[in-house]
């Protein structure tokens, strides 16, 4: 009787839906992330004016979640090889959904600084936990495909936060 490797089923199966379910799901992370990352150039053309912010101001508030996300991979992927990638994930998504609204609901520069920080706590979580997540689970055959798509989202992310500033332009809202 020939023997198996652990991953060996895994790596010799067929692409399923739970395989397209999981690049939904990891891939919304990374759209999410690069969604936020980007849109907050836009939103200070708009800050800038309210608050009348400062150029360091306007540099904190802009490096706050870039901060987080250099910070935040060493923290999640550690914790996620402790308690496993999957409950990780959802803790993660978690702390970047929560920044991302209370970002939204800022009162203030400060505020906007630290709620943009744990934004990128989140992101930073992000990179790790999906990648792995998708590649862990993915048929060797198609992993390569699998994991890219993960990571094309963060184009679309990007795309569509621009697409979001032209629109705010063309609907007359301006700053």
């Amino acid at each position: 009787m020939p023997s198996k490797l652990p991953f060996e089923p895994l790596d010799q199966a067929r692409p399923t839906k739970a395989h397209v379910k999981l690049l939904l799901i990891s891939g919304a992370g990374f759209f999410a992330d690069a969604y936020d990352l980007f849109a907050i150039s836009i939103a200070l053309v708009f800050l800038q004016k309210i608050w009348d912010l400062t150029s360091t101001e306007i540099s904190l508030i802009a490096s706050a979640a870039l901060f987080g996300a250099v910070i935040g991979p060493f923290i999640f992927g550690r914790i996620g090889d402790i308690f496993g990638r999957k409950y990780i994930y959802g803790v993660e998504a978690s702390i970047l959904t929560a920044g991302a609204i209370a970002s939204a609901l800022s009162i203030n520069p400060t505020m906007l600084w630290i709620t943009r920080l744990i934004l990128g706590l989140g992101v930073g979580g992000d990179y790790p936990i999906s990648a792995t997540l998708m590649s862990e689970y993915s048929p060797a055959k198609s992993r390569g495909f699998f994991v890219a798509g993960v990571f094309s989202m963060q184009g679309w992310g990007i795309v569509t936060a621009a697409l979001l500033g032209i629109g705010l332009m063309y609907a007359g809202i301006n700053p």
